[in-house]
């Protein structure tokens, strides 16, 4: 298994539940290093210390990525789990200010469709940037082209912050509903989620000053 693990610490059954999980695996791999201390510590479980799989997918299919499907610059948008529609004439205003001349691609597109609380947040953001496009990427790689081609990426989804860290794409991170985004980011040096509009701002200020690499 390879696995994010944040057991809320405080719940016995979820706990045990937990461990009758990882028991059964035969083999234990933690994406960052919160989870290998959790996995061995709290659950008694041995797990190596590895990473996401994500980057390995990537490699297999680079050659394969579309060139940008949009001839002009961009900014990929995205929410999180834990989006808070309040925030988004905020965050709209920020984008604007930053990125006046570049088009607003909101990105969606999984094997499994589109998340429960997408659109909701799509229509919050739609009333302060009428002009966001809407982008349901059909493959995986159209997926990728979309973020690496990007400006900039602003979005609180763990594997599209792993798609940018792939390739070099700027990116500012909203919080998940677990520190494993924040984990990954102190792992390659990268900065940490922002949480209050101070840091939102913060953020988009910086994004200029700071060297993006590529995972090697």
């Amino acid at each position: 298994m390879n696995h994010s693990c944040y057991p809320k610490l405080g719940n016995e059954k979820q706990i045990y539940y937990y461990k009758c999980a990882y028991s059964r695996c035969n083999y234990v791999a933690a994406r960052e290093k919160k989870s290998h201390e959790l996995i061995t510590n709290i659950l008694g479980i041995d797990a190596t210390l590895s990473f996401d799989s994500l980057p390995l997918l990537v490699k297999k299919v680079e050659s394969e990525i579309p060139e940008s499907l949009y001839k002009e610059k961009y900014v990929c948008l995205s929410g999180a789990v834990n989006y808070n529609k309040e925030n988004s004439s905020f965050i709209a205003g920020e984008i604007l200010k930053k990125y006046k001349n570049h088009k607003l691609v909101y990105l969606v597109g999984s094997p499994s469709g589109m998340n429960n609380e997408e659109p909701d947040v799509i229509e919050s953001l739609k009333k302060f940037m009428p002009e966001l496009i809407i982008h349901d990427a059909k493959s995986f790689t159209e997926w990728l082209s979309v973020i690496k081609n990007s400006v900039v990426l602003i979005s609180g989804r763990y594997h599209y912050s792993i798609a940018a860290m792939c390739f070099g794409t700027p990116t500012v991170c909203f919080s998940s509903n677990t520190p494993k985004l924040d984990e990954i980011n102190k792992m390659f040096n990268l900065p940490g989620c922002v949480r209050t509009h101070d840091e939102f701002t913060k953020a988009l200020n910086e994004i200029d000053n700071l060297t993006w690499q590529p995972l090697s």
